[in-house]
């Protein structure tokens, strides 16, 4: 190549470069800022931390009105029905009576309360029915806390133990009954007077309990009304002697003579004998007869 062709052909060369450099562009001048303007003033931008504390102001805002919790008012709601009960572990236990226990009651229940202040003479009957589950030792731990202490105590002769635990164990699932003191623990002016077979508890009352059993050999023979009449006059003249023979320490309101009755056909003739006995006989003295049904054996098995 001569120069001349050289210098026509960088010629060109430049003035390519040049033109296709403006349709780029569109334009042959760009005005930008001096680098100086482009530097950002970071003491204007918001920091993390400032952004954060707008993001929970603003969440607060929205949620505490929903979410707030009135402590005063719900203690005032819930307090009552937390509130621990403080509870007199020695009283039985209140509620729907008859309370549970060994044997089935029914028939009236839960009817002493003015009777017990009244010096009339009353009549009550009930039933306890065992089933097919004769009562045994093993079944000691069914029982009443206070019941189980009058078998360990035992009583004062006589083979009727079992007959005068139940006695308890019924005016306990029925009238809420609590033991004071057992036959051998009540104290007596004469020691060797008429004395009552237990000391309860009733509406806070004492009461002396006296427990007799009313049935004939065979078991299945009708019960005469002049045995109803005996077994009656016998007690009844004891429980008032026993009344006149307590100390004041120990002295009831009332007594009950609580009766196990080995059918219905015997509860009617004690009815019938109790109505008929005198006004001073029976004066003061609840009889509670109660119907012994299914293996009701042990409480009859011997004879007072």
């Amino acid at each position: 190549m001569n120069s001349r062709h050289g210098a026509i052909s960088l010629t060109l060369l430049i003035f390519l470069s040049a033109s296709c450099s403006g349709d780029d562009n569109n334009t042959s001048t760009v005005d930008m800022p001096p680098a100086a303007d482009m530097t950002l003033d970071k003491s204007d931008m918001p920091t993390t931390q400032d952004m954060k504390e707008d993001v929970t102001a603003d969440m607060r805002e929205d949620a505490e009105p929903d979410m707030r919790v009135d402590t005063p008012d719900m203690r005032e709601e819930v307090e009552p029905d937390m509130k621990p009960v403080e509870e007199d572990m020695s009283m039985p236990p209140t509620g729907d009576r008859p309370l549970a226990g060994f044997g089935e009651i029914t028939g009236a229940c839960d009817e002493l309360d003015t009777e017990l202040d009244s010096p009339e003479a009353y009549f009550i009957q009930n039933t306890l029915d065992f089933g097919m589950d004769a009562y045994d030792m093993g079944d000691k731990e069914k029982l009443s806390a206070d019941a189980q202490a009058i078998l360990d105590a035992g009583n004062a002769g006589g083979s009727s133990l079992i007959s005068e635990t139940f006695a308890f164990e019924i005016l306990y699932r029925c009238e809420g009954a609590k033991l004071l003191a057992t036959e051998t623990e009540v104290m007596y002016h004469n020691p060797m007077g008429k004395i009552t077979d237990l000391l309860v508890e009733i509406d806070g009352k004492k009461v002396g309990v006296s427990v007799v059993r009313a049935f004939v050999f065979p078991f299945d023979d009708p019960y005469p009304y002049s045995e109803a009449e005996r077994i009656l006059t016998k007690k009844l003249e004891g429980i008032n002697e026993s009344t006149a023979n307590v100390k004041e320490e120990d002295r009831w309101v009332k007594q009950i003579l609580s009766v196990a009755a080995y059918s219905e056909q015997h509860a009617v003739e004690l009815r019938a004998a109790f109505d008929a006995a005198s006004e001073e006989l029976k004066t003061d003295t609840i009889l509670y007869v109660t119907v012994m049904e299914g293996e009701d054996r042990p409480i009859f098995f011997n004879e007072d």
